[in-house]
């Protein structure tokens, strides 16, 4: 009795893997792996997720270990993971290892696999999240902005950096308003990259695109280089944060919700290309017609 229960829970993960991967449909992995198909969408859709036994059937110990090392990592540059970035940590290091899993791998493990991994290490904190004005509030004091130009001191001076500004790079996004749905490819110079995503918003494949396609072979080749950006969801990823260690690239993010005061591009750039923009009365240029006005402010108004 106890092999064929033992048997049977195999039989259940290896159908719940299967389905979580859109390897197979319910009915199919009920009839290849003898699994009852109520049961496998019972657990499919999170009905028995208390039975669940946590980390150690979704990651390695190994894998384990390097998670919280990322998460880590993340925390001592200035960006503290949320939940969401989590999850997506845990989809990577899944997709990377090419096996099954129990969870959904689209919205990766549950909150209560993240509170389980939370209890398991004790030395990570979870802050609740703010709304954007009363965060900006609370974030826009000396203490904060003190605490990360130490952070950035301490780097710069670690590195030996301190006196090679050609070392030190900052990057950023804008948006720009237009609500027409055109094509907005035509007018960009050969030598932009160009990308788009379905939002509109820059994603975590934007950045990553890029950033091997753009930073890596255009900020030199002396290292080591330190890269300064928003702490955004849509700037981290695993495989960013090892490309990043691989070419002896390091990072630092801005304190959440201070970009108005600490993002140089922000106050430098953007701030005084939105108000060119502005200035010309453009209106009625959509999207389509973005690329040539960008590229002409660039060139004749901006140097």
């Amino acid at each position: 009795m106890p092999q064929k229960k033992q048997y049977l829970q195999e039989s259940l993960d290896k159908a719940i893997g299967a389905v979580n991967s859109n390897k197979l449909s319910i009915s199919k992995a009920a009839t290849e792996y003898g699994v009852p198909r109520t049961t496998i969408s019972d657990h499919v859709n999170g009905k028995y997720d208390n039975h669940l036994n946590g980390p150690s059937k979704m990651l390695t110990d190994e894998e384990e270990t390097s998670l919280i090392n990322y998460v880590k990592y993340m925390a001592e540059r200035g960006f503290p993971l949320t939940r969401r970035m989590l999850k997506a940590f845990v989809i990577s290091i899944i997709e990377k290892s090419g096996r099954s899993t129990l969870f959904n791998m689209e919205k990766g493990p549950s909150n209560k696999w993240v509170n389980k991994l939370l209890n398991r290490h004790l030395e990570l904190s979870e802050k609740l999240p703010e709304q954007q004005d009363k965060a900006r509030r609370r974030m826009s004091n000396v203490t904060v902005v003190d605490q990360y130009f130490k952070l950035l001191v301490d780097t710069v001076d670690t590195l030996g950096l301190t006196n090679k500004p050609n070392q030190i790079f900052n990057c950023d996004e804008s948006g720009f308003s237009g609500k027409k749905k055109k094509s907005f490819k035509d007018g960009v110079p050969d030598n932009w990259l160009y990308g788009s995503s379905e939002s509109g918003y820059m994603d975590t494949e934007l950045f990553e695109n890029w950033f091997d396609k753009v930073f890596i072979p255009f900020c030199g080749t002396r290292r080591p280089v330190l890269l300064i950006f928003d702490n955004h969801d849509s700037h981290i990823s695993i495989d960013l944060i090892e490309k990043a260690k691989a070419n002896n690239i390091h990072i630092i993010g801005l304190p959440p919700h201070t970009t108005h005061l600490l993002q140089p591009l922000d106050v430098a750039i953007f701030g005084p290309l939105k108000e060119k923009v502005n200035q010309l009365s453009v209106t009625t240029i959509g999207k389509a017609k973005f690329p040539a006005l960008l590229r002409y402010l660039h060139v004749h108004m901006l140097g």
